[in-house]
């Protein structure tokens, strides 16, 4: 730092990791930030509403190693199998070794400004940044006859670029009373920009066993949600066009996306994406004497979630036909629907991951309520404590949203890289209340 308005640091890690191969085991990552206090030059000193104002820039570079272990060496599992009309036990491959497995490395530049006015009363903190990773670390597909399916490979490139925003406000400042806002706001986009030497789509898990739900395709954001697109039933007065793909008036129909005369993964397409467009927290505090009150609310919008219950719960005839939808099913009298004929002697039905079970998942979530009450000092001294609160809180309050589902922000998929937003029967968040005593003597 010189003179306390130009400011810069520079640092440098070099990070191991037994994860990788054994010439790849070490990650090299440095960065750079600068910063200049705009409000400490002397061109500023009369300028008196403005407490503080900052411009800082940066650019960074970390490595990730989130695999398990031992990625890059082969493994063997066991399997059994029948040998001269006895069951015997063999040693087959379960991993195939990559000896150039290495760190994923993410280059990040951000630019940001510090904001403070009006004696510390509006504070801002806003930042833009774009970041590229690289040499991502992926379950690539490889030919069935190698005996396995995927290969752990550095493959790819991906960008994240974005603003957050950081509002801090002093609404209200009485004796009695004050009134302090936190706004919390960002925007993401991400885009694939490779993805291996061929550029080739990638179907990553989870899947459904009607067909995958996710794609990587270069040019898309990561979270692309991948199926049929539904465009309703056929009607009665399209009986000889369904009769082309093997249908009836009130079966499913999808979009033949090629024109061939038959509906299959080859029909398959984009047809929504889990990342949200924007978010948005909402935080108040209010004091008022000896109480306090504080809550929290949560905005995400433009992301769509996969809702897997459709499967069971509409599509299936006889099975489980669990949705209050299915009283909108086909009939004569009901043909502009979504939700196909019942027949229980039906053959066969049509259920594949499609823009039907794709719903949106936008949502405004109560989070966090707290009322708490201090008891005053004089009284405390009274009955020899030093401090006294009793309060009362909940967690998820309400969740305002169109999803049809439990909960719009819940995954089956905890564990998948992309599993997120694709509910297959989640359990939803639960509502707590929390009834407290804090008491120091």
């Amino acid at each position: 730092a010189y003179k306390g308005k130009y400011l810069a640091s520079v640092s440098f890690r070099a990070d191991g990791s037994s994860k990788f191969a054994k010439n790849n085991k070490w990650g090299y990552f440095p960065s750079a930030a600068l910063g200049w206090r705009i409000s400490e030059e002397d061109f500023m000193k009369d300028i008196s509403w403005i407490q503080n104002l900052k411009l800082r820039a940066s650019y960074g570079e970390t490595g990730s190693q989130a695999i398990t272990a031992y990625q890059s060496l082969a493994s063997f599992s066991t399997t059994s199998y029948v040998l001269n009309g006895s069951s015997a036990v063999a040693l087959v491959p379960g991993r195939v070794p990559n000896p150039d497995l290495k760190w994923e490395t993410t280059k990040q530049t951000d630019i940001g400004i510090d904001l403070s006015v009006l004696g510390g009363r509006i504070s801002l903190v806003a930042d833009y940044y774009y970041k590229k990773t690289s040499d991502l670390l992926l379950n690539a597909p490889i030919p069935g006859t190698s005996g396995l399916n995927t290969i752990m490979r550095n493959i790819g490139s991906v960008q994240n670029q974005g603003f957050e925003l950081t509002l801090n406000t002093h609404n209200i400042q009485t004796d009695n009373f004050n009134w302090m806002s936190t706004v919390l706001f960002s925007v993401n986009r991400n885009k694939i920009l490779s993805l291996g030497e061929n550029d080739e789509d990638i179907y990553p898990a989870p899947r459904h066993p009607q067909g995958d739900m996710l794609i990587l395709r270069v040019g898309e954001p990561v979270g692309s949600l991948w199926g049929l697109r539904r465009l309703g039933t056929w009607g009665e007065d399209e009986a000889a066009e369904a009769a082309k793909y093997n249908r009836l008036p009130g079966d499913v129909k999808y979009e033949d996306l090629n024109g061939d005369g038959k509906i299959n993964s080859e029909d398959n397409t984009i047809i929504g994406c889990t990342s949200p467009d924007w978010t948005m927290t909402i935080s108040n505090t209010f004091l008022y004497k000896n109480f306090d009150f504080s809550f929290d609310l949560r905005f995400v919008f433009g992301n769509d979630v996969v809702n897997c219950a459709t499967h069971n719960a509409e599509d299936r005839s006889g099975v489980a036909n669990g949705f209050k939808s299915n009283l909108n099913a086909w009939t004569p009298q009901n043909q502009h629907t979504m939700v196909a004929q019942r027949r229980p002697m039906k053959s066969y039905y049509d259920s594949y991951p499609d823009s039907h079970w794709m719903q949106n998942g936008s949502f405004v979530r109560g989070q966090n309520f707290v009322l708490g009450y201090t008891f005053s000092k004089s009284l405390l001294q009274k009955i020899r404590l030093q401090d006294l609160r009793i309060y009362a809180s909940a967690q998820n309050l309400f969740c305002i949203t169109k999803y049809k589902g439990y909960d719009p922000e819940v995954t089956t998929y905890e564990d998948a890289a992309f599993g997120q937003g694709i509910d297959d029967f989640s359990e939803p968040k639960a509502r707590t209340f929390t009834f407290g005593l804090n008491v120091k003597f």
